[in-house]
């Protein structure tokens, strides 16, 4: 229910699928994103979700306060349907409660917090936090967040960005529709090539 209503189009199932492969097939470590704050949703269903990311098995777990992107599939429908971005939020303080709710629930599983960022339009001011088993923290999870590392992205939307000397940044977008993305996908490469050669 949570995931259609924020615009996301695959299922909890799937979800459950997805991260079974990626065992299979070797991944070391699997992280899972939660987000406190999304439309709808209280404590009680915060914490469940939680119950579920730690059963199935992550490695680590990232605790976002809500903050919507500009060009966000949820801020889109927003805009849409005439939504004033004030009542899609709860008051603060619940996604405080939130935000504890994942602390204490990945620290009783065994997680130590090993990042903490803030974004520009999170709520209250609040913290992303992320979680981690011992030897699971994610080093591109802190080098990204430190703005120090250079990103090939591929796929539609995907932001590539090459940290040069002096603190210069290029940046390279991918075209947002998959489909045009499969039209284009050799320009894309080109260009990536480009900046990275």
């Amino acid at each position: 229910e949570t995931l259609q209503r924020i615009g996301r189009r695959h299922t909890v199932a799937e979800t459950y699928v997805a991260f079974d492969l990626a065992k299979k097939i070797g991944f070391p470590s699997i992280n899972m994103d939660l987000i406190a704050g999304l439309p709808g949703e209280d404590e009680e269903m915060f914490a469940g979700s939680l119950k579920k990311v730690l059963d199935i098995g992550a490695d680590s777990v990232t605790v976002h306060s809500l903050a919507l992107k500009r060009s966000s599939e949820m801020n889109r429908l927003r805009v849409e349907r005439g939504v004033a971005l004030s009542t899609m939020k709860g008051p603060d303080e619940v996604v405080g409660q939130m935000l504890d709710i994942g602390e204490a629930g990945c620290r009783t599983a065994g997680f130590v917090p090993y990042y903490l960022y803030r974004q520009k339009d999170g709520r209250g001011g609040l913290e992303n936090v992320g979680y981690a088993k011992p030897g699971h923290g994610s080093l591109y999870n802190i080098g990204m967040m430190g703005d120090r590392r250079s990103v090939l992205a591929f796929g539609s939307g995907g932001m590539s960005k090459r940290h040069l000397y002096g603190g210069q940044i290029n940046r390279c977008p991918n075209v947002k529709s998959y489909l045009q993305y499969l039209d284009r996908w050799e320009e894309m490469a080109e260009r990536k090539l480009n900046m990275f050669c």
